[in-house]
Order: C-alpha cells, then structure tokens, then sequence
C-alpha cells in the first residue's frame, strides 16, 4: 500500500511540475514573439542576409525557409525556452511579459536592436585599440628586458 502511495504522489507531483513548466514555456514562447523569435519574423531578416551575400532571391527565400522550419531551429527555440525557464520563475516571465506591453518595454524592444548594432560597432574600435594598446605594452617590455 504504502508503495502505490508512493508511486502516486511521485506522479502527482510530476503531472504538477510538467503543468508548471507548461506554463513557464507559454510565457517564454509569448515573451520570444514580443521579442522576434519567431519564423515569421526571422525569415525575412535571413533574406536580406543572404542576399547581402550575394545570394539571389530565389535561393535566399529557400534557403530562410528551410532555416526556419528546420528541425534544427526548432532544436534551438526549444532550447532558448529552457534557458529562460532555467532563469526565471513564472510571476517574473509574467513581470517581463507586462513590462514589454508598457511604452517604456516597447520602446526597448524598438531600440535593442539598434543599440546592439551601436555595441559591434563600438566592439570592433575596442579591439583595435586595445589590440594597438597591447602591442605597445609588450614592444616596451623588449625595451625594458
């Protein structure tokens, strides 16, 4: 008897923790759409980026869709979902989900992007100088030694 109890509160308690993370991964796939993640909006981000290759538009509209709907896309949207599971709890994806409809959260969302932009930028002068900046400091040390 007391090993059918056992057996039930491990899958009552499982059914709960599976409802729980059911929860958490609605949150998540909402809080990814606010935020872009979605086939529909990445596709025409991968046509450009093709084309910007060289591509041509035949083949870049192929090639963004099978991106898209491939198992390996959907392998890694499965795999953002737990992060974001693994990092937050359910009233703060909620939090997150209420701050991104206010006018400051989507005003955010608008200029992310552009300030991610800005943050290469300012990362590839960074390397440069800190790249010139080191090679002084070891060309000094030959003169030192």
């Amino acid at each position: 008897m007391k090993r059918i109890l056992l057996i039930l509160m491990f899958a009552c308690s499982t059914l709960m923790m599976q409802a729980k993370s059911d929860d958490q991964s609605e949150l998540v796939q909402k809080l990814l759409e606010i935020n872009s993640l979605t086939s529909e909006k990445i596709k025409p981000i991968l046509i450009e980026a093709f084309k910007n290759q060289g591509i041509s538009n035949e083949i870049s509209e192929i090639l963004a869709d099978k991106v898209v709907t491939g198992e390996a896309f959907a392998k890694y949207k499965m795999k953002v979902v737990q992060l974001y599971i693994d990092r937050f709890t359910e009233s703060e994806l909620q939090e997150l989900l209420q701050f991104y409809e206010t006018k400051l959260g989507k005003r955010m969302l608008e200029e992310l992007p552009k300030i991610a932009v800005g943050l290469s930028s300012l990362s590839i002068e960074y390397e440069k100088e800190l790249t010139e900046e080191l090679t002084n400091f070891f060309e000094a040390l030959k003169i030192i030694e």
